[in-house]
């Protein structure tokens, strides 16, 4: 039985708010935009991580134009 690390079970978490932030924005948000949504909200986190969830999470920001 593999237990979930501290690590694991925050990159989880965030993943979760990542996603419902970036479907807040109507996937106009990219990592930044999320990034600092997040951490307005109380969830520290840096760009590069939003980064990187968001390509595990397949989060791609649609250009406006």
């Amino acid at each position: 039985m593999a237990t979930e690390t501290a690590t694991k079970a925050r990159r989880r978490e965030l993943g979760t708010h990542v996603d419902r932030v970036f479907t807040e924005g109507r996937g106009t948000y990219g990592c930044r935009r999320v990034a600092a949504q997040l951490n307005r909200e109380g969830h520290a986190c840096s760009v590069e991580l939003v980064a990187d969830l968001m390509r595990e999470l397949g989060l791609r920001a649609i250009p406006l134009s």
